[in-house]
């Protein structure tokens, strides 16, 4: 029942229901001050509404006058801001409290201030409401009303001795934030009441500032009338002046150049205000400004002046006006730019033209040692690069990383700007620090069109850089055909070599450009030339897992059994890199295998790559003068190693010398015994050995291979390797018996068992030549 009537009293105040109201309050048993969820009780309610009635009927009724809401705001407060000033009068009868605060610390005058309510305002004031209190922000209602533009109630607040000067917490007074907003009559008003002019604010910024700032003309002549200070700078330096520039506000520019302005005040970049008009393109106020004599070479915190300023931008009308008034021209930025510099990175020609009109110097280099020239040529300005070079700048003189002006307009493919400079016959054949050419730039970055027009001006495609490395080398290695292709039909060199003695074909080779292969062999490049390494382009092919060039360099009978310093073949390279025999499951841990080729290679290391099986399978079978295959030579010396890896790529054991001689009988013949071993083994396991012609090991290897797949089976069973009589891959038979042995093949055993005689040899090897060592050093 209680809460029923608490929500019909609120309710009924709403809406201004007058005889509900009454009605409840006949009903006895009833608190009149309970509160709403917003901590509102009806009397709140009523006075926000400006229900006259229902309020004197709930203060009748003894309402309390002077209780807070939630956020601490009053009956008074909420009549005041909603400009109920009859309700207010019903309340100040009653003697509410005028001065109390709300949670903001705002009162009920600030509030009517605030809103514009002046008479509302003279109530609150006749019965005594304190002028000066602060809300949270130190704003007093005087600040409220002038930031508000309520100019009646100003008036009648300092009637009651509003203080004119009072500041916020940002240091703003009543006077600045008129003038913030353009109240001139307000601003009027407070000067006429001995409002002081010259206060700054936390920012170091006065009344004029803002004025000047948000282009309030009249409120600018007021204060000037006023005896504004027009030099006072705001905390960044920004006087009213230069500010005004900056906006480009005309009129007030025309108020502030009076006899006793200091025109070369500037802010905190020291730009001044001829600097912002000049920035902006402002004719008219550079030409004012120079009349006052304004400095016209006064520089910036980075060195730039008024002259720079307008030749970035590109005013040329307001450069002629500054050189006619002596600004300097040869004046440098902290870059080292000068105006004539500024100006051709920029583009801006007629800036240029105005500049060489006044003889500026075409040939100061900046801090990096660039010239204008090369400025314009780095841009590909080429109108700007003829206009230069007419008023005869240099084309010879190099920066700091020797580059010239050709030099740079190439590496940034300005095509235009290198005919222009050819035109004027700059030199294509000079050199950077390391020796590069500006035909070698353009061959670098595949500029194929450009390398033309090198040639046509007798670029010398034979010049070598510091790495040795010539125009054609350079396009090799970077894949640039076109290029290639313009080189070769100005006949390059095609046979050079670099500081390391590899040729041209060498660098295609090792990068794997076939169609820059074919071209350069048809143009006579020389297949077989070995680099300082030994190592032939097939070797260089090899390396890098090439098929397609190996395949092409085949095709050009490329030597194959070409051997580099350490003996190892074109075949022998591409095994290594390629085979997929995984040695770390047969050898121990930290074990090195040292190879013939003298790299060091954990047993861990494999090569997947699938190109180098297609290589070696190409290979692998090809014969030497002597008919000799890889793998014969491999039984000749007695390398079980690389008869293994020869072995997985499928090598044919049936080829023969010119002899007549194979690969098993080399073998025996040299007394090879572990590769006659292992060859046996796999010619008995494959059947695949030929018992036919003059071999007159033949025979005998078929015994052997009964011998040895006897002892793999021993072996076998000796340490618990399970035999699989279901696999019809078998590692040998005999012909007198059908056993049917493991699934694991013979020679890997053999493999592991060479591996470590291998091993053996190499730690002999190694003994030697510490023994060796140790005598020298006795």
């Amino acid at each position: 029942m209680g809460k029923s009537k608490v929500n019909n009293i609120h309710q009924a105040c709403a809406r201004g229901d007058e005889i509900a109201v009454r009605n409840l309050m006949c009903g006895g048993n009833f608190d009149i001050n309970t509160l709403n969820d917003s901590g509102r009780t009806g009397l709140h309610i009523a006075c926000s509404n400006g229900h006259k009635n229902i309020v004197e009927i709930l203060l009748q009724n003894k309402a309390k006058i002077n209780m807070q809401d939630a956020t601490g705001q009053t009956a008074l407060k909420l009549a005041c801001a909603g400009g109920h000033e009859i309700v207010v009068k019903i309340l100040l009868k009653h003697e509410a409290d005028v001065d109390i605060c709300d949670s903001f610390n705002f009162t009920a005058l600030m509030a009517a201030c605030r809103k514009g309510y002046d008479s509302i305002a003279n109530c609150l004031l006749k019965h005594h409401a304190r002028v000066d209190i602060a809300d949270k922000v130190v704003r007093t209602a005087l600040h409220h009303a002038c930031f508000n533009g309520h100019e009646t109630v100003v008036q009648t607040l300092l009637k009651y001795n509003a203080d004119i000067n009072t500041v916020d917490w940002w240091g703003f007074t009543p006077l600045m934030a008129a003038c913030n907003k353009g109240y001139d009559s307000i601003v009027n008003c407070l000067l006429h009441r001995h409002a002081k002019v010259h206060i700054k604010n936390i920012y170091e910024r006065t009344a004029l500032y803002y004025a000047r700032y948000n282009c309030h003309e009249t409120v600018v002549k007021t204060l000037l009338r006023y005896n504004a200070d027009r030099n006072t700078a705001n905390c960044s330096l920004s006087t009213a002046l230069t500010t005004a520039y900056s906006k480009g506000y005309d009129s007030i520019v025309n108020c502030l150049l009076q006899p006793l302005t200091d025109v070369d005040v500037n802010d905190e970049d020291a730009r001044t205000a001829l600097y912002h008009a000049c920035s902006n393109g402002r004719e008219n106020e550079v030409k004012a400004l120079l009349e006052k004599n304004a400095d016209v070479n006064i520089t910036h915190k980075n060195g730039n002046t008024a002259l720079m300023a307008a030749c970035s931008k590109g005013y040329d009308i307001i450069v002629d006006d500054l050189l006619k008034h002596h600004a300097r021209m040869d004046m440098k930025n902290a870059d080292g730019l000068t105006a004539l510099m500024i100006a051709c990175v920029e583009g801006h020609r007629y800036v240029v033209k105005v500049l060489l009109d006044y003889n500026a110097d075409v040939n100061t280099t900046d801090k990096d040692g660039n010239t204008a020239l090369m400025a314009a040529c780095s841009k590909g300005y080429d109108i700007i690069v003829d206009d230069l070079l007419q008023h005869h700048a240099r084309m010879d003189i190099k920066n700091a990383d020797g580059l010239t002006a050709l030099m740079i307009a190439c590496n940034k493919r300005q095509r235009y700007a290198v005919k222009v400079l050819l035109e004027y016959k700059a030199d294509v054949n000079a050199i950077d620090k390391k020796g590069n050419t500006a035909l070698m730039a353009a061959c670098s970055r595949g500029y194929d069109i450009i390398v033309d027009d090198f040639l046509k001006h007798y670029a010398m495609m034979d010049m070598k850089n510091a790495d040795g490395l010539t125009a054609l080398m350079i396009a090799c290695a970077k894949g640039h055909r076109y290029v290639v292709k313009v080189l070769l039909e100005y006949k390059a060199d095609v046979n050079t070599i670099d500081k390391n003695g590899n040729t041209v074909l060498m660098l295609a080779c090792s990068s794997g450009y076939d169609n820059i292969i074919i071209d350069l062999l048809r143009h006579g490049a020389q297949i077989d030339v070995k680099d300082k390494n030994g190592q032939t382009a097939l070797i260089h092919a090899c390396s890098k897992g090439y098929k397609n060039v190996v395949k092409i360099l085949l095709e050009c009978h490329a030597d194959v059994n070409a051997t580099d310093k350490n003996g190892r073949t074109a075949l022998t390279i591409a095994c290594l890199k390629g085979s997929n025999i995984t040695l770390c499951n047969l050898l121990p841990n930290n074990i090195f295998v040292h190879a013939e080729i003298g790299e060091r290679q954990t047993a861990q290391n494999t090569a997947v790559d699938e190109n180098y099986k297609d290589i070696v399978e190409m290979l692998v079978n090809i014969q030497n003068p002597n008919g000799y295959t890889a793998l014969m030579e491999a039984c000749c010396r007695g390398d079980i190693s690389f008869a293994c890896v020869l072995r997985y790529y499928t090598a044919d054991f049936n080829v023969r010398g010119n002899a007549g001689e194979m690969a098993l009988s080399l073998a025996k013949l040299k007394g090879h015994q572990d590769i006659d071993k292992l060859l046996s083994e796999y010619c008995a396991e494959e059947g695949s050995y030929s018992r036919s012609g003059n071999d007159s090991f033949s025979s005998n290897a078929n015994d052997f291979s009964i011998t040895t797949c006897s002892d793999i089976q021993n072996s076998q069973r000796n340490t618990g390797v399970t035999v699989d009589e279901k696999n019809p891959r078998h590692l040998g038979a005999t012909r007198e018996s059908n056993v049917k042995v493991s699934s694991v093949r013979g020679w890997p055993l053999v493999f592991v068992m060479s591996i470590w005689a291998f091993i053996a040899r190499v730690m002999e090897y190694l003994m030697g030549g510490l023994r060796t060592i140790q005598a020298n050093t006795l």
